[in-house]
């Protein structure tokens, strides 16, 4: 897994290649939750999904190429003044089955 920094601001973007594929990531803060919108070339595979712990973002028909999960204390809800307690990580494509079997 690779650690995708954030920082605790509210509304942030970033742009990061993985698994060869260039990903951008826009986090935002809605009525006291997390939402995020992730493209991968350009391509917008989400838009506006709100953020929840322990759960992989990417629908199950785009994660062959891997996914983010949010990782937090006692699944907290994702909120920016927690981040760097809370980390979002990317799922290589190579590890996904591992952690769909809960390894």
């Amino acid at each position: 897994m690779i650690t995708i920094p954030l920082n605790n601001e509210p509304n942030q973007s970033l742009s990061i290649l993985l698994d060869g594929i260039n990903h951008k990531l826009t986090i935002k803060e809605a009525g006291g939750l997390m939402m995020i919108t992730i493209e991968r070339d350009s391509k917008i595979i989400i838009s506006n999904t709100r953020l929840l712990s322990g759960i992989l973002i990417i629908p199950y028909q785009y994660c062959e190429a891997g996914n983010f999960v949010f990782l937090t204390e006692d699944d907290d809800v994702p909120y920016y003044t927690r981040f760097g307690r809370q980390t979002l990580v990317y799922v290589t494509a190579d590890e996904m089955e591992a952690y769909r079997n809960g390894g």
